[in-house]
């Protein structure tokens, strides 16, 4: 980007942006009809185009890592109280196994009554 282009006030870069698009086309009858269309609904228009682009890129790099979340270490006896509360929330339905990629990790936090609470990240 040029220095000059980046002292522009927005709203000249904003119509610098528009006209851009619209030589870039190669159409002549749609480049006609970009000019015809007022100023702000091609900026709206160009504004979704590119927020759509930006959501495809962004989903297609999260589907193409790899996901990978390694289990909390926890001592032996809060180990044994973790997958006693595990058993214990599947019995009732509240959750259930998964075979998909992401984990949800536990945490354990102790109330004031001494009893346990369990967090599902």
């Amino acid at each position: 980007m040029s220095l000059v282009y980046a002292e522009c006030p927005l709203n000249v870069r904003e119509s610098l942006v528009v006209e851009y698009v619209v030589d870039a086309n190669r159409n002549k009858d749609t480049q006609h009809s970009m000019r015809l269309m007022d100023e702000k609904d091609l900026k709206s228009a160009l504004t979704y185009s590119m927020k759509c682009e930006a959501t495809k890129t962004v989903s297609r790099l999260v589907r193409s890592m790899e996901i990978l979340q390694y289990p909390r270490r926890l001592p032996p006896a809060k180990k044994e109280e973790d997958e006693l509360l595990v058993i214990e929330v599947v019995d009732i339905g509240s959750i259930g196994e998964s075979s998909g990629p992401w984990t949800s990790p536990i945490v354990l936090v102790k109330k004031k009554d001494g009893s346990t609470l369990m967090i599902l990240c």
